[in-house]
């Protein structure tokens, strides 16, 4: 299974590799310091991660940096340079996928963007889609010893009365049958699951299927990390928005 550390890695192992690009960071966008790096500069950065039983996807913003001069002169070849260097970028992962333990896919919103730090830094910046294939499953826990969960109580089932048996009674909706017992429905619970992933900070949340995001009934769980993926805090609201998340 492809970690976010495992993905990061091949990553940057590929900034190395590659010969025009002279320094890599993984870091939101805004930490970027002209001053402290060497150019062309690759810069990646996590939008959100969507996860379900089939497979994990993590959208990545891969930005691919150079300085530019006062004059503006080389403004040709910073957007030529930083958008072959993109497409190196893809064409490696995405025509070697068997060397890797992920696949890489990209979105159609790749942008040319301009940022006065320092000095004034131009490139592009891909929104490349990375997934995991491999389907969740228990196999894959860190857990020793892993066993099976107890089944709950069997339901309080009663064999029908039987004068009613008798008399051709029937029993409403709210029960069934099973064999010759009469056992009530308990209705079963399903849950609308949310997340949402930056470069430090995790929201998880969960709610009755069906609740509107508007809607103070969200259980969250909102983690922070620092830049090296240590968890710094971890908090839970219950009963909350999760529209309200970036308030908690």
């Amino acid at each position: 299974m492809a970690t976010l550390k495992n993905i990061l890695n091949n990553l940057e192992n590929f900034a190395d590799r590659h010969y025009q690009i002279n320094d890599y960071m993984y870091s939101d966008f805004s930490n970027i310091s002209t001053r402290n790096h060497n150019y062309p500069l690759m810069v990646v950065d996590i939008n959100n991660a969507n996860i379900n039983l089939q497979s994990t996807k993590i959208n990545f913003k891969i930005g691919i940096f150079d300085i530019m001069n006062q004059d503006y002169s080389n403004y040709l070849d910073i957007s030529s340079d930083t958008l072959q260097i993109g497409t190196d970028l893809i064409s490696e992962f995405f025509d070697n996928y068997l060397r890797y333990n992920f696949e890489m896919y990209e979105n159609s919103n790749s942008d040319f963007k301009t940022f006065v730090y320092d000095d004034v830094l131009s490139g592009w910046i891909f929104n490349i889609d990375i997934e995991d294939n491999r389907s969740l499953n228990t196999c894959n826990l860190p857990i020793d010893d892993y066993i099976q969960p107890i089944p709950p109580e069997p339901f309080d089932c009663n064999l029908p009365d039987e004068d009613d048996v008798l008399s051709g009674v029937t029993y409403g909706p709210e029960f069934e049958y099973i064999g010759t017992y009469v056992c009530p429905i308990i209705p079963v619970l399903e849950f609308d699951h949310l997340q949402e992933f930056t470069s430090v900070t995790s929201y998880l949340g969960f709610a009755i299927l069906g609740s509107l995001q508007t809607d103070a009934v969200w259980t969250i769980t909102k983690i922070i990390t620092n830049v090296t993926g240590d968890v710094v805090s971890s908090d839970q609201f219950t009963n909350v928005k999760w529209s309200d998340r970036y308030t908690l």
